[in-house]
């Protein structure tokens, strides 16, 4: 029996536990939570509960584990013969506030048909659940493997990386690494991200307080404004020619968006984009001006952006959050960007679109791209036309991963494929995993790690 047959047999006897395992790691919010932040905890309690829970179970299961301070979990499977050559496979714990639109509970892993709805079900904790799986099928296999193998698991990828920082300064760079926090075909190379917050004092004639509730790597989808009460009358008419989701009652307007990954814009819809929109063209507010004109072209050419750079794609712009208290407004804006365009460029250019305001780089990684020469994502791209076999080429990403702290030696590998029954949720209300994809994706990832290990 071939390596596939092999593999898909034992997906198929061990379907229950697979999935079982996963409704279980979904039911636990794993949302960054500052109130319970500890020592033991340094990204607040549920997404050390999380990694609690991978841990014992990696334990039970008889693997060699290490919790590093609560910054990382490594469940390793030793090569044959001792060695110093690494394969990491890398994914995080950590998941993106839940927003609103839900129509199922977000930590109650819910069976619909083939659908398993949950936060984590796209972005990531099935990647990581199922990249445990392929550990221990490996494992069972007793295959011959002239590489260590590690599965390690992160815990604030959906904010500041600090914690895979932490564990390259710690290990050191593998012989290569891939993260199954994209799609297939391979990442060759993603895009920058620079994250940039804009705070200064306005004058407004029409609104008192602005609260957004998204993460800053999210398209905003709510937005609060208290309203001054002698402008109500204004807005109420101003309302009236806007399309937009809204609720006006009393001074209280909420502007409702869509949620999408902020490098993928064009499936969400911003509800701080309406607000700058409806205040600078509708109710002729001087200080949302400049706010509307940079921001309402998603593509940055508010920004003097081009609309695509050869090869990596579009610029993405997503002003994500907004707090307005006492006349001093903060605004962040999450920018997504291709070579040859670079954060001091952004720095210069918001700079001179708002001049009496303090603009501040807050998080920054360049553009990152691997050759296809490497042998080990020739293997990827071996796996890929196995399992996959799409007619789709290698691409670069929007989205920013853990292989851009990796040096040149990492990629982004699956999980999502064209044919695979979901829809785009990350990020999004009611992101789920169609289980039904299940078998395919186990069975690419598990290859990837034996093809990678065996090299």
């Amino acid at each position: 029996m071939d390596l596939a047959e092999r593999i898909k047999q034992w997906t198929e006897q061990h379907n229950d536990m697979i999935v079982e395992g996963m409704v279980d790691l979904l039911q636990i919010p794993t949302i960054y939570e500052e109130e319970t932040v500890s020592e033991e905890a340094p990204y607040g309690e549920g997404i050390a509960n999380g990694l609690a829970w991978m841990k014992e179970r990696a334990d039970q299961d008889g693997f060699k584990t290490f919790n590093d301070k609560g910054q990382y979990l490594v469940i390793e499977l030793p090569a044959s013969e001792k060695t110093d050559k690494r394969i990491d496979v890398v994914g995080h714990m950590d998941v993106v506030s839940v927003g609103d639109g839900w129509n199922y509970d977000p930590f109650g892993a819910e069976i619909v048909g083939d659908n398993l709805y949950a936060r984590g079900a796209q972005d990531m904790k099935v990647a990581v659940w199922l990249s445990y799986v392929s550990l221990l099928l490996i494992k069972e296999m007793d295959l011959t493997l002239t590489h260590n193998l590690r599965l390690v698991v992160g815990t604030d990828e959906e904010s500041s990386f600090e914690d895979i920082v932490y564990y390259v300064e710690q290990n050191g760079l593998p012989n290569f690494m891939f993260t199954p926090d994209s799609s297939f075909q391979i990442t060759l190379g993603e895009k920058g991200d620079a994250a940039f917050s804009l705070e200064g004092q306005i004058q407004s004639t029409i609104v008192d307080t602005i609260k957004t509730f998204n993460s800053e790597n999210a398209i905003n989808d709510r937005v609060d404004v208290i309203l001054k009460e002698e402008a109500i009358d204004k807005v109420t008419e101003a309302l009236e020619e806007l399309t937009f989701k809204h609720a006006l009652v009393g001074n209280s307007l909420t502007i409702y968006g869509k949620s999408a990954h902020s490098s993928k814009p064009e499936l969400g819809e911003n509800a701080l984009a309406h607000l700058f929109k409806l205040l600078a063209e509708k109710l002729d507010e001087e200080w949302a001006v400049p706010f509307n004109a940079a921001f309402n072209d998603y593509n940055g050419a508010g920004l003097n952006l081009k609309p695509h750079y050869e090869p990596m794609g579009s610029p993405t712009v997503n002003p994500s959050q907004c707090h307005l208290t006492d006349g001093e407004l903060r605004l962040v804006v999450d920018i997504r960007f291709p070579n040859p365009v670079t954060k001091d460029q952004l720095q210069t250019t918001l700079a001179s679109k708002f001049p009496n305001f303090t603009i501040e780089n807050h998080f920054h990684f360049p553009p990152t791209e691997i050759s296809m020469d490497n042998p080990y994502v020739n293997q990827l791209m071996g796996v890929y036309d196995d399992w996959i076999a799409e007619d789709q080429p290698a691409f670069y990403s929007g989205g920013i991963t853990y292989a851009k702290l990796f040096q040149g030696v990492g990629v982004a590998f699956g999980i999502t494929y064209l044919n695979d029954g979901m829809e785009n949720r990350a990020h999004q209300a009611d992101e789920y995993f169609n289980l039904s994809a299940m078998p395919t994706v186990l069975g690419a990832l598990t290859d990837a790690m034996v093809r990678l290990v065996q090299l």
